[in-house]
């Protein structure tokens, strides 16, 4: 296929590489033109500008920070949507809004051209060897054509939905990760500051009910089935979670989250009672 690239970052850059490595004729772009160096070495071609690179492509890749980028190459001065061909494919595999993913499929759609969302996850090693998660959202059939691309740098492709899909099961992603390495962050502070060992602390983690968490997941998601102790959680939230609190008080380690999962934890509690 004649592939476009648009953006040749820190995980753009090796999916790029292996797009030219399937064999595709690929066009890249990025802001910094020494970032296509290893590329265009491999075979691909530069353009001057997303309009340029589009101009030439049948499936266009975009890897960029966010919408504030995805805005200018598309809509700007020298943006895509002025050269690009009825019955390209418009690939985005950065994390934006879906919202603005809507605006971006009915603007191109007006041009003959179809979008969907394609965002990855893995980071740059996995990029580096094809073995990225990729979650699709948008046609199905639209989808199918660019499979063969898709599979050049991703392992774990899955069909999420209809349009912004993808980019919602990768938000829902990125939101749990954060969240949990915050959760993670406080807690360990608060271990250490005591006196304890990370490794400890970690073997503590692996050993203990934490461990069981993975576990509850598919029963909890799938049949609404929470349980995963053996007690309630009056029980947890008096025993566990504001003793753990009061402690991280004593040592003068801010813990956020934890105290404001302990407040959730009352509110519910109050809640059954009402």
């Amino acid at each position: 296929m004649r592939v476009g690239f648009i953006g040749l970052g820190n995980i753009g850059g090796p999916m790029a590489m292996r797009v030219v490595g399937a064999g595709h004729q690929t066009t890249v772009f990025d802001i910094r033109r020494e970032a296509a160096d290893p590329h265009l070495k491999a075979g691909a071609v530069w353009a001057d500008s997303p309009a340029a690179l589009a101009a030439r492509s049948d499936v266009i890749l975009v890897s960029v920070p966010g919408p504030r980028e995805i805005e200018d190459l598309v809509f700007g001065p020298q943006g895509l949507i002025n050269t690009i061909a009825a019955g390209s494919v418009y690939v985005e595999l950065s994390t934006t809004l879906p919202s603005a993913m809507r605006r971006v499929h009915d603007a191109l759609k007006a041009k003959g051209a179809d979008a969907i969302d394609a965002p990855v996850s893995g980071g740059a090693g996995r990029a580096a060897e094809g073995e990225l998660a990729v979650w699709i959202g948008g046609d199905a059939q639209t989808y199918e054509r660019v499979k063969p691309v898709l599979s050049s740098f991703g392992s774990k492709i899955t069909f999420i939905g209809g349009l912004g899909a993808g980019l919602t099961a990768k938000l829902v992603h990125n939101q749990l990760l954060y969240t949990t390495l915050e959760a993670i962050a406080e807690s360990f502070a608060m271990g250490v500051k005591a006196g304890l060992a990370p490794e400890m602390l970690l073997k503590v983690v692996r050993d203990g009910a934490y461990s069981n968490l993975l576990n509850m997941l598919p029963k909890a998601v799938t049949g609404g089935d929470f349980k995963w102790a053996d007690f309630g959680m009056g029980h947890i939230t008096r025993k566990d979670q504001m003793v753990a609190n009061q402690y991280g008080r004593e040592l003068d380690v801010p813990q956020p989250l934890a105290n404001l999962v302990e407040q959730k934890m009352i509110e519910t509690i109050h809640f059954r009672k009402e």
